[in-house]
Formats: structure tokens, sequence, C-alpha cells
């Protein structure tokens, strides 16, 4: 049909939660896979993946979302839960809360005494912080957290790094360690100049009920530029996607929205970021393109001068709850790609995709070679002009060589530390073109002779058209 059409056609019965297939003229099939759901089923329709809240009874609920996630819509102490499959888990409130003001995916609750509660669902989570418009009265400033928990037990890691479990020891949801920064900006790296981790304990009653404890420093509350924003993030997912940067945070940042890597000040501070991809409906076929696409929205300069955004693929098993700066997988330069493009740092270079050329790594994994996913990282972490690239990104007055990627349609991205947080959007994708006959079949191996005998009577013809497909957006893997 797509041959008869002239046109590419999607393969609906391919379609799951973070792909799409298509049909081409060629013969071939084009996969655009994405690193999280991108639509979810519901009553047996798939629905694009929507987290606007809307009031829909008892609680604020998301319009289309990977799990059961239910916000507070006022007047009582639940804040926010979230279910999927038999794991449940909820967070509340110390005192009953006022009815929120809601916008897009975020529900926002005045405490008074300038603080504001903001809830914001996920695809699959969602994340809650606290911002102070003033330093707080009296003495130490603490928040108490009530955790609702079915079956489940919250734990922290050495790194601070927040575990939740089921009765079998199976991870659940995971946060990083509870981070909270002011307003100031580091003309550097655009991020707030002044961030730290906040003291967090987990409290155990008798019943076996646990209260998730806050506790900001009064010094860093004392000197601080308000507004200042405590963030302990949740989310019921266990990802794969995360980054670490040391030294301020060698703990997985797991449920970030963004990715980073790079160097902003000659290796003082340095980010390396880590993915992965589906790609198991490529095993056995020959990958003929493979272009991994990341939404740049900032970027230290425009200049594509100087050291590359490396995409190398990793060979040895991960954890995104237990990796850190210092516990981090093995990679290999075979097949590596580099990038050297920058988006985002003005209007002369706009936010935009960056790509990276993965087809030999994908026709790796394709041949049998374990999938633990990739590591995006600068190929020299101490040129400061190395870009930092990610799914969100470092903002702000910069010098040259700092890169960041984020969800694509955010003016100034999903803002990691020290800006707000956007609804959920994949801005990881990878595009795989294959053929729809796999290696080995008698089909195929007539068509690969086919093409021997075509090749020595004619000329190679390049077609001149531009793409119509606009391949150059996304990861694009392709096998014939």
């Amino acid at each position: 049909m797509a041959r008869l059409q002239d046109r590419k056609i999607e393969v609906l019965s391919a379609r799951t939660t973070d792909s799409t297939t298509y049909a081409l003229p060629s013969g071939e099939l084009e996969t655009e896979a994405y690193a999280g759901p991108v639509r979810v089923k519901q009553d047996g329709t798939w629905k694009n993946i929507d987290t606007s809240l809307s009031d829909t009874g008892a609680d604020l609920t998301p319009e289309a979302a990977a799990a059961d996630i239910a916000v507070s819509d006022g007047g009582d102490t639940d804040l926010a839960s979230v279910t999927k499959g038999k794991d449940s888990f909820g967070l509340g409130w110390q005192d009953k809360l006022p009815t929120p003001e809601v916008k897009d995916s975020t529900a926002s609750y005045d405490l008074g005494s300038g603080q504001t509660l903001s809830v914001t669902a996920l695809a699959q989570g969602f994340s809650e912080n606290i911002q102070l418009t003033q330093q707080p009265d009296g003495d130490a400033l603490s928040y108490r957290i009530p955790l609702n928990l079915d079956g489940l037990k919250l734990s922290q890691a050495d790194s601070g790094h927040l575990l939740l479990k089921n009765s079998a020891g199976d991870l659940v949801a995971e946060a990083p360690a509870p981070m909270m920064w002011d307003a100031s900006k580091d003309p550097a790296s655009g991020e707030s100049a002044h961030q730290e981790q906040v003291s967090t304990k987990i409290e155990t009653a008798d019943d076996g009920s646990q209260t998730l404890v806050l506790t900001p420093d009064t010094d860093f509350l004392a000197t601080a530029t308000y507004p200042v924003t405590v963030d302990p993030t949740s989310t019921l997912a266990v990802t794969t996607d995360t980054w670490v940067q040391n030294p301020d945070y060698p703990d997985s940042q797991v449920s970030s929205q963004e990715l980073k890597s790079g160097t902003y000040d000659s290796g003082t501070d340095t980010a390396r970021s880590y993915l992965k991809f589906d790609v198991s409906k490529f095993t056995g076929t020959h990958i003929t393109s493979a272009t991994m696409s990341l939404y740049n929205y900032y970027s230290a300069t425009c200049s594509t001068s100087g050291a590359a955004t490396d995409a190398k693929r990793i060979t040895s098993s991960w954890s995104s709850s237990s990796i850190t700066w210092g516990a981090q997988p093995s990679t290999t330069t075979t097949g590596m790609a580099s990038n050297t493009g920058h988006w985002g740092y003005s209007s002369s270079c706009p936010a935009a995709w960056s790509n990276w050329n993965l087809q030999s790594i994908v026709q790796a994994w394709a041949d049998g070679s374990p999938n633990y996913g990739l590591q995006v990282r600068a190929d020299s972490e101490s040129d400061f002009r190395e870009p930092a690239a990610g799914r969100h990104a470092v903002r702000g007055s910069r010098p040259e060589g700092h890169r960041c990627l984020g969800p694509a349609g955010s003016a100034d991205g999903p803002g990691a530390r020290g800006g707000e947080r956007r609804a959920h959007q994949v801005a990881a994708r990878l595009f795989v073109r294959r053929d729809s006959v796999p290696d080995g079949h008698p089909a195929r191996q007539a068509r690969q002779r086919h093409h021997l005998r075509a090749r020595r009577r004619r000329p190679v013809h390049r077609d001149p058209r531009p793409d119509p497909h606009g391949l150059q957006r996304g990861l694009h893997c392709g096998h014939g």
C-alpha cells in the first residue's frame, strides 16, 4: 500500500506506548522510538499522553497518563498519589490543603507566609516542590510529609537517594536526594549559584506508617536570594534516563526532566547523561540508517568549533537507582557518534534538535550485542568550549561551550535546578529504518542478489529531492 500510494503509512498493529512504525514506499519499515511513553491505551483506544489536570470529582486527574494519578483539589491532607498495577504511592501534607490554583499540569497551594506548594502531574507519576518568597520567621523550618504506602516502604541510600520498594525488595519508585536552590544565577552555568542538599529524615512509626521530614538549612535560608525552591521530586516510574554531575549532583538525577553533559568551567563542574531505547524489534535486521535526536534548548554558544558531544555505547549493566559519579558503567568508542552543534544560546541559534548518527551502534544491538543504552558526554571534559547535552539545560549568561537539551516546544527549557518544571514531554527520539524481510530469509537473500545485479548494470541514482519525512529530527534507524 505504501508503494502504491508513494507515501509512508503507519503500521497500526505495531504501535506501542513508546514507538510508532511506518511502512515506506521503498519496502522498508521505519520506527520512531522514544525514551519514554508518548501514548497510553484507554478503553481500547490509543491516546497521546496529556498531563493537563482537570477536576474529575474527588480529585484532579490528568487527561491521559501511563499511571493512575490523583492530585488534591483542596480540603483534605492527601496531596497526591500514583497507582500502577498493584503498586500505590501517595504523599500527604501536615495540614489541610487549601483549594489550589490549577494551570496546565500543575496545582499550586498557597500555604501562607510566602510559601507555595506545587504538584505537577507527569506521564508516570508526579513531582512536587515548595517555593518560599521570603525568609521564614522563627527558628528552624521543617516540613513533615506523611507517606501513604500500600505494601511499599521508603528508604534512603547513603548518597541521599530515595528508594521505594515493595515487600519483595523490588524497586518501585525513586527520587534523587532532595535539593534546594535560590534565585541567584551563576554567570557561567545559568543555574542557581546557591544550591545544596536538604536534610532529610524518614520516620517510621510503630504501626509501620512513614513520614518524610525535610529540614532546610537555616544558614542557607538566611543568606539566600529569594524565592527559594525546596524540591523533593518523586515519581512512580522506574526509568533508565538519568544524569550525574561532579561535584554538585553525584547522585543519580533519575526523576529530573533533563539530561546534561559537558562542562562550563574547564572541568570543575562536569556532567554525563545516560539513556536507553527499546530496540528489541530491530533484532536480526540490517540497519541502513539510525539517528538519535535530542532537543537542544540551551547552549553556551552558537559556535560549532571546539570539542564535540559524544554518544557512546554502554558495555556493562547499570541501574538508574544506583549509578553515581563514582560508579558509572563502562563504554566503548566503537561506533561512537559526535555532534558539534549548539542551539538555544540566542536568536542566532534558537532551540532545535541535535542529531547523532547511531547506525553502527544500533546495528551492533541488532546483531546481538547487549543493549545497555547510551552515554552522552563531552569529548574533552576539560575544554570549556565543550557543550553540555541533556533533556534539560542550563540557562543564563554563559561562556562558550555549555549545551542542554529539553522538551520540544519549551521556550526556555523545562527548568532544571532553579526553574519551572514543565509538563511531561519526551525529548529523546530514535528513528530506525529496516527491511520488512528479516536477515537470513530466502526472500531477503534473493533481494540482495537482485541488488547486486542491478549495481552492475546501472549507476547508483541519488534522489536530489529533500527528505519528505524530516528524518533529521529523531533517531532514525534503517535496515535493508
